[in-house]
């Protein structure tokens, strides 16, 4: 949706039910495999959904967005919110993008996830929701001009 919207190849390297550590073992080489010029960071919501430590969860964070910069490629954090009702994202984003610098959006997911006809289960989005995430990702790229 987001590359019928940008007119741009986008490659979607989420795996479903995947943590920060597994999502960090593989990300290197996705990035090498890829070569993407724009890394899209939404991670951390299984991470958060088992209750997982959140300095683990943003050490991880870390290092994707380390790993990335080495290579030059620019990334926008997304964050996921807190298994608490009318959450926003999980402290730890603004924390890690206020400590990195990097692009940084909030209150996006949380707010698509706190509409239910934007969801296909309490913690997915179905197709209307991707939609509304892919313009809202779109738009915050053209604020920030990243296309």
């Amino acid at each position: 949706m987001l590359s019928q919207l940008t007119g741009l190849e986008v490659i979607n390297s989420g795996v479903s039910g995947e943590t920060t550590d597994d999502g960090l073992l593989r990300f290197e080489q996705e990035l090498e495999q890829v070569q993407p010029s724009l890394v899209i960071l939404i991670e951390g919501g299984n991470d958060i959904l088992q209750n997982r430590k959140s300095k683990v969860t943003k050490s991880n964070l870390a290092a994707m967005i380390s790993l990335s910069r080495t290579r030059k490629i620019p990334v926008i954090l997304i964050g996921v919110p807190e298994k608490r009702l009318f959450s926003n994202s999980a402290p730890l984003y603004e924390e890690l993008a206020n400590e990195t610098g990097v692009i940084f959006d909030g209150t996006l997911l949380a707010g698509l996830l706190r509409t239910p006809a934007y969801k296909s289960d309490p913690i997915h989005l179905n197709e209307q929701g991707y939609r509304a995430m892919a313009e809202a990702i779109y738009a915050l790229l053209q604020t920030h001009g990243a296309i």
